[in-house]
């Protein structure tokens, strides 16, 4: 311990350096002597060995000897869960069917094959072709509705956005909206991630102020591009005669 000081008169003045003086007694050095000797005696043990210890049963001093727990199926509780597969490897969409249907017959058979099931059920008088006036009823309830739109998704391998799916409310309905945007090709044409997804005709706006260009094809495109290149060339020669003329008559 430090200390320094300074003494005015007959007062002295002392400060001390530190947090606590070493305690000197007996009773200090009894209980730190008898700490080291237990420490001494008994090594300290990883962690390692001491869950090995406890995992095959063997008895630690002090301690009874443990019952070892055998790993079986009935010493476990609940079920074992399944690894889960990659992502990569988890099917989406297997409820459509992988061959799309492209011609109206084709079509017809679903329509067909998704009323009688869903909405005339089994027992019911079916029907065998989509002119039949039931085509153009409306579904009775929202459920058999579902069940049709679900087959009819599901055998045409061609999903239903929400929107028609609200919409559409006879068999015939959905037909025709088969026919017209995905059977033509249109909605194949239509992709909601480009700025410009949505097609516009020329009959989509009656307005006699508004006209609206068809989109060219790339052979239309490239040709229109070289008709250009062809006409500004043109303009060039015409216009370097011109200059050359200008400069031989000055």
């Amino acid at each position: 311990m430090l200390k320094y000081g300074s003494v005015s008169g007959n007062t002295a003045r002392v400060r001390w350096f530190g947090s606590s003086a070493t305690r000197q007694d007996f009773m200090s050095w009894f209980r730190r002597a008898k700490k080291e000797k237990a420490l001494a005696k008994e090594p300290v043990r990883s962690t390692q060995e001491v869950m090995s210890d406890i995992e095959s049963g063997k008895a630690i001093k002090g301690e009874a000897q443990i019952a070892k727990l055998d790993l079986t199926r009935e010493n476990f509780i609940g079920k074992r869960v399944r690894k889960v597969p990659p992502l990569k490897e988890i099917p989406y969409n297997h409820w459509l069917s992988a061959k799309k249907v492209t011609k109206e017959n084709e079509l017809d058979t679903v329509l067909l094959d998704a009323y009688n099931s869903s909405v005339i059920g089994v027992g019911g008088a079916k029907i065998d072709a989509v002119t039949n006036a039931a085509f153009q009823s409306a579904f009775s309830d929202l459920a058999t509705k579902f069940r049709f739109v679900k087959t009819l998704q599901c055998k045409t391998g061609h999903p239903i956005s929400d929107y028609y799916l609200t919409v559409l409310s006879t068999p015939s309905q959905f037909k025709e909206y088969y026919m017209e945007a995905i059977l033509s090709g249109k909605l194949a044409k239509f992709n909601e991630k480009e700025p410009n997804a949505i097609e516009i005709k020329a009959d989509t706006y009656k307005a006699p102020n508004i006209h609206v260009n068809q989109e060219k094809t790339v052979g239309q495109q490239m040709s229109k591009f070289s008709k250009i290149l062809r006409e500004v060339k043109a303009m060039e020669r015409a216009a370097t005669e011109e200059a050359l003329e200008r400069a031989r008559r000055s």
